[in-house]
């Protein structure tokens, strides 16, 4: 965390703080995020006169009044602000949030800046000066301190956390590794401690075989100094443990059976020692089948939790309420995701056939993708839409000049467009035709898993018979024995997972070529390279087995549409119908995202980044407006929740939210409100089949695109039902109608309890004389409220009433809603808490 350059940098502006003439910490600002000075600007420093600072050449220099404008005013504020919520201020002025953000690593920097400027809090909060906390970040940054980096906050259902980082967090299940491992035992020279105020130094001395001749003072260091790491870990031990609300598990890997485990292991000292105290030390003694588990007298030889419970008396049986899923006796095997084009290059490194890398090869690159657009666009006979398109995205194409690509594409089209093989393409008809098609299929050998993913450029069906089409833009046929390699992988994975036989045609269009490509199954020893043998091994996904149940019975051939609330339930949804031998390419799975993207909307997408850029110019104009930390952003999300649920605030909001929208229209940029209308306009799964699982973030915009396509459809299904349901949560706003409400997102809970206050404190007295804040957690939020309270200067006293969710009644309905509120996708960490 300390060897951050963001940390770095924070370090020089608290420097600058402490002293405006550190002409090193003032230098480092310039061309940091906090100044965004550019080279030219940072060079200027060097026409300053001898023994002249850099803050001084600053504030005589014209050139530079703008950086000294910014300079005093962070000065002049650090007298009346206390310093870290004035360096939140700084953070989220101009565009400084955002020139951290647009680092690759951008959601990291923010998230160690907000917690330096934490920790910092702390540290004056608790009497340090500013020079003072100055020199702690930097002795820990010197010392190099092992401080674990902040985090971008994250919903994962699986946390990889240390210990430390867990503390104060809990999991229904926690699982600890390593528990086999040894303490350290470094060979250290010279060793200390104090006792007493004084000072005991000791040296450790080895002999010429290495052994230690430890004297009577080394070994009193040594005792002391372990005692005190023992105490240590056994607190951290005791952490981890207590982390859990349901289950822990202890991992461990013991290689050698025969050898008598470690003394000095975590499962020895604090496990083994209680649990299994009568343990054997020979492993394959016949007394281990004596051994028993204390607490439930089970035999600990090679036991399942299955064979547990049959030794179990059937009183306990029937009162046990938590029963663990059925133990995985499976190995698991490494798993492998290649492409073909991952099999191509291992195959041309070896015979050295590909055409040498280069330039020239990267603009051939570029320009099949380019080729490959027409084709999937059928531009062929307009090719004024290729090339508005080409010049819309050139930036994506930097290795291409327009010109020289228009030429070579209009030389291979008046080739192609002669060839037979043309002819019969133009008369497939539109729901016969696949362009991009998205294939994968699965395998497995006695020690790995494969699975082998690839993008088909065309797939078309004419009657009974499939043809699997692939273009190449090569100058020559160098390149065939690779790419008959990729043919025939997309053989089998078609035949996998829609169960089809096709003909393999690659079109080499710059010779007019055609090549014909049979299946041939051999194929898949390229993907072993150890060349045992493969079999199907298609997955049956985790998809909702209900859902599934329901869909199946909904296809009957017709061209379906599968819109699924998120990316993970489309993928599920499409290895279960494989699985079922049900999937063909007549049934295509959507997620609401992929659904955004299936038609070229006019005018370019709006990033969130370029969003929240916009924000920010517009506030700067707004000079009535003092913003404060993360107003942008907040903006930003305003601006999207505005146009998806068709929320109204004062005039002030409005009139931002407006000139946001204006702004967006004038550079010809895209909303995900004009993508939903623009589907909406065009229909795109008129006469189809549509099924939908599920809602994702339902709003009024979504409601009325969905009750389009289901008009639209020849059939409309959801789980359960033939129509869209008329309410949705997002209709639960209307209850607030009467209210004057503020809908705010923050990324911590400390950001909520701080931006409350602020809203407090700038409000006039006169209009409330006390507020209620609720929570939903007030042993989290309690003592935050405490400390920022007293930061304001700002009274606050808590109700005594005992909370809802701590009542048993209120416990038990409130995890039952949760259930309720699941049912349909309900998990065991759900489902425990009702039956408890």
């Amino acid at each position: 965390f300390f060897q951050r350059q963001e940390i770095f940098d924070f370090c020089y502006l608290l420097s600058f703080f402490a002293n405006p003439h550190d002409d090193l910490a003032l230098t480092a600002l310039g061309r940091s995020p906090w100044l965004m000075l550019t080279d030219p600007e940072v060079d200027e420093f060097r026409n300053r006169a001898d023994q002249e600072s850099i803050w001084s050449f600053i504030q005589k220099h014209t050139s530079f009044q703008h950086v000294k404008k910014i300079l005093q005013s962070w000065l002049d504020r650090s007298r009346t602000l206390f310093l870290p919520d004035l360096l939140e201020d700084i953070l989220a002025e101009q565009d400084r949030e955002l020139a951290f953000y647009s680092d690759e690593e951008g959601d990291r920097c923010l998230a160690n800046l907000d917690l330096a400027i934490h920790l910092l809090r702390g540290l004056m909060l608790n009497g340090m000066s500013l020079r003072e906390s100055l020199a702690w970040f930097i002795s820990q940054r010197d010392r190099q301190s092992s401080r674990e980096e902040a985090g971008p906050g994250g919903d994962a259902r699986v946390c990889l956390m240390t210990i430390h980082k867990a503390k104060g967090l809990e999991f229904p299940l926690v699982i600890l590794g390593d528990m086999n491992r040894k303490g350290k035992n470094d060979k250290i020279h010279v060793t200390h401690t104090v006792r007493d105020e004084m000072t005991d130094v000791a040296i450790n001395i080895f002999d010429e075989d290495d052994e230690n001749l430890r004297s009577g003072v080394v070994r009193s260091i040594h005792n002391g100094q372990k005692a005190q790491e023992e105490a240590e870990e056994l607190r951290v031990f005791y952490v981890a443990v207590t982390r859990a609300k349901f289950q822990v598990a202890f991992l461990a890997e013991f290689t050698d059976s025969k050898r008598k485990p470690s003394q000095q292991t975590p499962w020895q000292r604090y496990i083994a020692q209680g649990l299994l105290a009568d343990m054997p030390s020979d492993p394959e003694s016949p007394d281990w089948i004596n051994v028993h588990d204390p607490i439930t007298g089970v035999s600990l030889l090679n036991r399942t939790w299955e064979d547990a419970l049959a030794d179990l008396p059937a009183l306990k049986i029937d009162k046990k309420a938590w029963v663990l899923p059925p133990v995985d006796k499976e190995h698991r095997k490494p798993l492998f995701i290649l492409t073909p084009h991952d099999i191509m290059e291992r195959i041309s490194a070896g015979n050295g056939s590909r055409e040498a890398s280069g330039d020239d090869s990267e603009i051939r690159r570029q320009y099949g993708i380019f080729f490959h657009k027409v084709m999937e666009e059928q531009w062929w006979h307009d090719l004024s839409s290729a090339e508005t398109w080409l010049k819309d995205n050139i930036i994506d194409f930097p290795a291409l000049t327009p010109g020289k690509a228009m030429q070579q594409l209009k030389d291979d089209v008046s080739g192609l467009t002669s060839h037979p093989l043309f002819h019969e393409l133009v008369k497939i008809q539109t729901g016969d035709a696949f362009f991009e098609l998205p294939v994968s299929a699965a395998y497995e050998s006695e020690k790995a898993r494969f699975i082998i993913r690839g993008v088909v450029d065309l797939l078309y069906r004419t009657g009974d018979s499939w043809t699997i089409l692939d273009y190449k833009t090569d100058r020559n046929l160098n390149g065939l024995s690779q790419y008959r390699v990729q043919m025939q992988l997309y053989h089998e994975m078609l035949y996998q997972a829609f169960g089809i036989q096709a003909r393999g045609l690659i079109w080499f269009v710059s010779q007019n070529h055609v090549e014909t490509i049979q299946r041939e199954p051999a194929v898949l020893h390229y993907l072993n390279p150890d060349g045992s043998p493969l079999w199907p091994a298609p997955e049956k996904g985790i998809a909702d087995t209900a859902v599934m149940e329901d869909l199946v019975k909904f296809l009957d051939g017709h061209p379906t549409v599968v819109l699924c609330t998120t990316k993970t339930e489309a993928e599920e949804i499409r290895k279960n119908l494989i699985w079922r031998k049900k999937a063909s390419p007549d049934i295509s799975i959507l997620s609401w995202q992929d659904l955004q993207r299936i038609q070229d909307v006019p005018g370019k997408g709006l990033d969130p980044g370029v969003r929240m850029l916009l924000c920010r110019q517009i506030l700067k104009k707004q000079q009535e407006i003092s913003p404060m930390p993360g107003t942008a952003r907040k903006l930003s999300e305003a601006l999207s929740q505005a146009e998806l649920y068709e929320l109204t605030g004062d005039a002030m909001s409005e009139s931002l939210i407006g000139s946001a929208f204006q702004a967006i229209r004038e550079r010809n940029l895209t909303t995900d409100g004009d993508i939903l209308h623009h589907l909406k306009e065009n229909h795109p799964f008129k006469g189809m089949d549509v099924y939908l699982t599920g809602w994702y973030q339902p709003s009024p915009v979504r409601h009325q695109l969905m009750a389009s396509i289901a008009r639209d459809a020849r059939r409309f299904r959801m789980p359960g039902s033939s129509h869209i349901p008329d309410a949705h949560t997002w209709k639960k706003l209307d209850e607030f109608e009467c209210r004057d409400h503020q809908v705010v997102v923050c990324n911590r809970s400390e950001d909520e309890v701080r931006t409350v206050f602020r809203d407090i404190i700038a409000r006039q007295p006169a209009y409330f004389q006390s507020c209620h804040i609720a929570v939903s957690n007030p042993s989290e939020y309690e003592p935050l409220i405490r400390r920022i309270a007293g930061e304001y200067h700002i009274p606050v006293s808590f109700s005594t009433r005992i909370p809802l969710r701590q009542t048993p009644l209120g416990h038990y309905f409130l995890n039952l809603i949760t259930l309720m509120e699941n049912i349909h996708q309900a998990e065991w960490v759900m489902i425990a808490p009702v039956l408890l």
